[in-house]
Order: structure tokens, then sequence, then C-alpha cells
């Protein structure tokens, strides 16, 4: 971090709870702006092939009872 940065921070730091979450909201925000489009077109064609995989029966969803079951044992 640099010392504009920290600089930043320190004073941010110094505001009140429901400032510094604002704050931080928006600065989550602003990162999940910037996803790489590579990446979501990976993601795009991974959530396919599952819910592909799903149609044709190749996977079995399965509900919270008997994940409850598997978690048991």
């Amino acid at each position: 971090m640099n010392a504009h940065a920290s600089q930043v921070l320190q004073s941010a730091l110094k505001l009140q709870e429901k400032e510094r979450a604002e704050i931080a909201a928006v600065l989550m925000q602003s990162l999940e702006e910037e996803a790489d489009p590579a990446a979501e077109k990976e993601w795009d064609a991974e959530i396919q092939k599952r819910l592909d995989e799903i149609d044709s029966g190749k996977v079995r969803m399965l509900s919270m009872q008997e994940i409850e079951e598997v978690l048991k044992e």
C-alpha cells in the first residue's frame, strides 16, 4: 500500500461505523464491476455444463434432508 492509500485508510478508520460500512460496500462493489470477461465466460460455460448434467440425469440433486443424512454418517 502506498503512502496516499495508507493515509486514506487511516482517515477512513476514524469515521463512524456506519460511514465505514458504506465506504466498504462501495469499494466491494467497485471490485465486483471489474470482472474478468474471460472468467465470466468460463463460469457461464461451467454453469451451463452443470445444468445440462442435471437435465440429462447424469447427476442427481439432493434435498436438504438427504444432505443432512449424509453428513450424519
